[in-house]
């Protein structure tokens, strides 16, 4: 037997016992309302989320054969299970979520252009590559601190496992992305796993966690659209226009600031395209417009009315005080991953255990000053690379670079007043932006060769 042979047995019997493992905890009802208390007691997985799951699982296993299938299942994680939701702490709870990723991972490392496009990146020395193996070995030390001196067990938010599960979702973007197609398939499986989670929605203006992955990607269609011919830049502009208004429906007023800022990035970035600032400005229209006669009209009033006094912005800054008081205590490697927010929310007196709402402050409490710095530099690396990839000759390469990058300026004015630093949707973007540079550069090298050999 060949050792590929032997190597997609083996994964493949590993799915298995991992899908029978998790499909048995579906059947178990959960004894309590769980850390977080997003589940209820007695809770059970519905037959859209074990449907869900089946699906993830067996795309999983068919990595082996092709990388792509590992590709759609990492994204379908990144987009596709509901946020502050009981399907997800379940995922978390259970380990769905790590052995989904792992196995994709692991499934894809049989596929020679998957391990060569890491082992280039790797002795090319590639600054992000060595910066997210820093961001992981931190977090990992500063949990063994926090579990060293005996503080309290880690959460499932913010836990160590969610930077690892978010540091092999930006490796299985990176090397799988290395053309036209594979951007397509990775931006089309991510559509349709948030409109799976749209189709799950009660009440869109209470679903503001959503407005946080919804309007990075309304950045990312956008800025895709301009780049294609009017059948595709339609279908792209349609689908982001309804992510705009999906965020703008939730009237979450973080999310959709950040939204404002990628688009006006965009419209700046794409100064010297006609179409380009047509498109973009169509969309910044609608949007405006929508909002003006959306649940968020209401929201806006509040804030151009109250200002600093308005109750959200004001009980942030209220969170944010009180965490940077205790930010000195463990400056060097914080509380531990995880665990941020405790403190906080007892010396506040809350009825329950709630988060820093400020990735900067949040990572900053849990894993110290070096913590932050590392994960502000990725970000800024990430950025970089955008910025890099949208001087490519391609225009295409030159097009989704742009879109990623005022993707990216609109999570990181998100991330000031939502906890996002280790948010897999994060590090799928930067995983696109990484591949990107390095297509940049491959498409440059490309016409210069062909330059040379035509003189």
């Amino acid at each position: 037997m060949s050792r590929l042979r032997a190597f997609r047995i083996t994964h493949c019997l590993i799915s298995l016992v991992c899908a029978a493992v998790l499909f048995w905890r579906s059947t178990v009802p959960s004894a309590d309302a769980g850390t977080v208390g997003w589940a209820y007691l007695g809770y059970q997985p519905s037959w859209i989320a074990v449907g869900f799951a089946a699906v993830s699982i067996a795309l999983a296993a068919l990595s082996a054969w092709n990388m792509t299938m590992g590709a759609i299942a990492v994204s379908m994680m990144a987009f596709g299970i509901p946020r502050y939701s009981a399907e997800l702490q379940f995922a978390w709870d259970n380990g769905f979520q790590l052995v989904i990723i792992s196995l994709s991972l692991m499934g894809s490392l049989h596929s020679r252009p998957f391990r060569r496009h890491l082992l280039q990146a790797w002795q090319r020395r590639d600054t992000w590559l060595r910066l997210l193996l820093a961001v992981t070995v931190w977090a990992t030390v500063c949990e063994a601190v926090a579990l060293f001196f005996g503080r309290e067990l880690a959460g499932p938010k913010h836990h160590l496992l969610r930077t690892i599960e978010s540091a092999m979702t930006l490796v299985v973007v990176f090397a799988f992305l290395s053309n036209r197609r594979s951007y397509l398939v990775l931006v089309a499986s991510a559509i349709a796993s948030i409109a799976f989670v749209t189709a799950q929605l009660d009440e869109i203006e209470r679903a503001s966690d959503y407005a946080f992955s919804i309007a990075p990607f309304a950045c990312l269609l956008a800025g895709t659209a301009t780049s294609l011919s009017w059948p595709g830049m339609l279908v792209f502009f349609s689908a982001a226009t309804c992510c705009s208004f999906l965020s703008i429906g939730t009237a979450s007023r973080a999310a959709n600031v950040g939204l404002l800022c990628g688009l006006c990035s965009l419209i700046l970035a794409k100064l010297r395209s006609v179409r380009s600032i047509a498109v973009v400005s169509a969309l910044l229209a609608a949007s405006l417009f929508f909002a003006l006669a959306s649940p968020l009209r209401p929201r806006i009033d509040q804030w151009m009315e109250a200002g600093w006094d308005t109750p959200t912005l004001a009980s942030r800054m209220q969170f944010w005080r009180a965490t940077v008081s205790h930010i000195p205590q463990n400056g060097i490697f914080g509380v531990g991953p995880g665990r941020g927010g405790k403190q906080m929310s007892s010396e506040l007196e809350l009825s329950k255990w709630k988060a820093t709402h400020s990735s900067p402050f949040e990572i900053l409490e849990e894993q110290g000053i070096v913590g932050c710095l590392l994960w502000c530099v990725l970000l800024a690396i990430g950025l970089r690379s955008a910025r890099r990839g949208s001087r490519s000759e391609n225009k295409f390469v030159s097009a989704i670079a742009i879109a990623i990058g005022c993707s990216l300026i609109t999570v990181a004015v998100n991330s000031l007043a939502i906890s996002r630093h280790d948010d897999m949707r994060l590090y799928w973007l930067l995983g696109l932006s990484f591949a990107v540079e390095t297509l940049s550069h491959r498409e440059n090298d490309n016409v210069a060769l062909e330059t040379s050999l035509n003189q």
